[in-house]
This record gives structure tokens, C-alpha cells and sequence, in this order.
């Protein structure tokens, strides 16, 4: 496993009761931002809280012990709450459904009202590496971390089931400019 990972994390989601393939998909994710952040050099990574980025991405889809819907997020800051977890964390899980929604499309998308926008490079971390994960679980779409990272703007213009939608692609796209603007891909 990831050193990055604490391994009272992964007891904790397990006791939270998610199933072992989103536990495997959140391990992933939180492997995928130390990835990201190994690729930054030193001076980009400065003022980066990267234990947080790394728990944000580990614990995004807990909210999925209760629902796999687009409410997901919610319901895992709620659990997150009752478990302790700090707010920046809560955040995270929030925040990436769509990748940041604004509070004037929250009812579009079925969410309760709240702005969602990204306001911290973790959050933006964690979010993109989720989405390259689903990318890289796609079977035979990409070969590695790296294709996925080259491409990830085709593969979304390509599959709207990644992209969910136009502006949520967008979103997902500003994120990873932002991201790989530090990483230097």
C-alpha cells in the first residue's frame, strides 16, 4: 500500500462499512495524487497540504455505504462528521461530484443548495485523480497513469460517460490544468 496512506484510514472506511471494490478504487485514487505529487518538483509542492490531499482522495466515495447516487458526496460528509473527520477532508467528498459544482447549478444536478467550487489545490488533486482513475479502470482505454494523464482531455471529449456532461467536462478540464500546471505535465 501507498505510504501515504494510513492504514487507520483503511480500517476506518472498512468499519464505515464501504465495500472492498470502493475501498480498492479510493486506495487507488489516494496512490494516484502521491503519484501527482512525486511528479511536482519541490518548490510547486510548498504549501501544499499533502496529507489532506491524499485522505480527501481516500475518503471521497464513502458517502457510497449509503447511496451511489449523485448525493454521494453529502451523505459521506455526514458520515465523515459523525466519524471526526476534519472539515477539509468533509470538503473533499463534497466537492468532487461533478468536479466542483457553483451553488447556481446545485438543483440542476439533483444536489442540496451549496457552492461546491474548488477552492484548494487538494481538493483539485484529489478530484482529478479520481477521474483518472475511472479512466484507468476503463479496461484496455488507457495503458498507464502516464497515457491517462496525456489524453485525458480526448478520452473526455470522446466518452460523455466520463465527462458526464459539457460543463461538468470543463470543470474537469480546468482541474487538470491546474494540477498538471504544478506537476509540470
Amino acid at each position: 500500500m501507498n505510504t501515504r496512506i494510513d492504514p487507520d484510514d483503511v480500517v476506518l472506511l472498512r468499519r464505515a462499512g464501504l465495500t472492498e471494490e470502493d475501498l480498492a478504487h479510493s486506495i487507488l485514487v489516494a496512490g494516484i495524487v502521491g503519484e501527482l505529487l512525486d511528479a511536482m518538483p519541490k518548490e510547486m509542492r510548498e504549501g501544499l497540504d499533502e496529507r489532506l490531499a491524499v485522505r480527501g482522495a481516500l475518503f471521497h466515495d464513502l458517502g457510497k455505504v449509503v447511496t451511489s447516487g449523485i448525493t454521494h458526496g453529502e451523505e459521506g460528509a455526514r458520515i465523515g462528521r459523525e466519524l471526526g473527520l476534519p472539515q477539509e477532508v468533509l470538503a473533499v467528498m463534497v466537492k468532487h461530484v461533478r468536479a466542483g459544482v457553483p451553488p447556481d447549478e446545485a438543483t440542476h444536478y439533483g444536489l442540496p443548495p451549496g457552492d461546491r467550487r474548488v477552492t484548494r489545490p487538494e481538493e483539485a488533486l484529489a478530484i482529478y485523480a479520481d477521474k483518472l482513475s475511472d479512466i484507468m479502470e476503463e479496461p484496455g482505454l488507457v495503458e498507464d497513469l502516464t497515457d491517462a494523464r496525456g489524453r485525458f482531455a480526448e478520452i473526455l471529449a470522446a466518452r460523455a460517460d466520463l465527462a458526464k456532461d459539457e460543463v461538468t467536462r470543463g470543470r474537469y478540464l480546468r482541474l487538470r490544468e491546474m494540477v498538471e500546471a504544478k506537476a509540470g505535465g
